[in-house]
This record gives structure tokens, sequence and C-alpha cells, in this order.
């Protein structure tokens, strides 16, 4: 699941704040609660520059178009990511281990 939100976060900020420029903060998230988890994207836009409608619609295209950039992603940028993953797994439990002492 960290590596399906570490690609998203990855892909959503490229196509909601790079190419379309709706706002300064654009990522997804993937929280968990128990067993649960679920799939979020935060838009902050300025309302007097897109509408609600707008930023909606450009929310659902980059759903449309997310499974398709998954099948298109190359063999080593797949593997850029899995490593990014293991990297963060790492130094968090460096942390957690070096600070709790």
């Amino acid at each position: 699941m960290d590596l399906m939100a570490t690609i998203s976060a990855d892909l959503a900020f490229d196509f909601l704040r790079t190419k379309n420029q709706l706002g300064y903060i654009c990522y997804s998230m993937l929280p968990r609660i128990g067993d649960y988890y679920s799939f979020s994207l935060i838009v902050g836009s300025q309302r007097d520059k897109f509408s609600c409608e707008y930023v909606y619609a450009k929310i659902v295209e980059y759903h449309d178009n997310f499974l398709g950039q998954l099948e298109q992603m190359t063999e080593g940028d797949f593997e850029k990511h899995k490593k990014s993953i293991i990297q963060v797994q790492i130094v968090t439990q460096f942390y957690l281990i070096y600070f709790s002492c």
C-alpha cells in the first residue's frame, strides 16, 4: 500500500500542481484506520481563480488517467519507487531505535 501511495503522490503532484497549476497544495495520501485504507486527494486552490467544478473535473481526470500511467511506467521507474520506500522505512526504523533510547 505504501508503494501505491508513493507512486500516486508523485503522479498527483505532477498532474494537479505542475501541469494544471491548481494550487500550491496538491497531494495524495493513503490514510489507514485499523485494517482499512482510504485514498485521499487534497487540492488547495484559489476560489477566485478556479471553480469547484473545474477542480473536481481535474481530480476526476487524474483518477481516470492514473491506471494508464501505472501501466505505462517503465520497470526502471517502478524500481526507483520501490527503493525509495525501502529507504524511508530504513530511516524511520533508525530514528525510532536511535531516539527511543
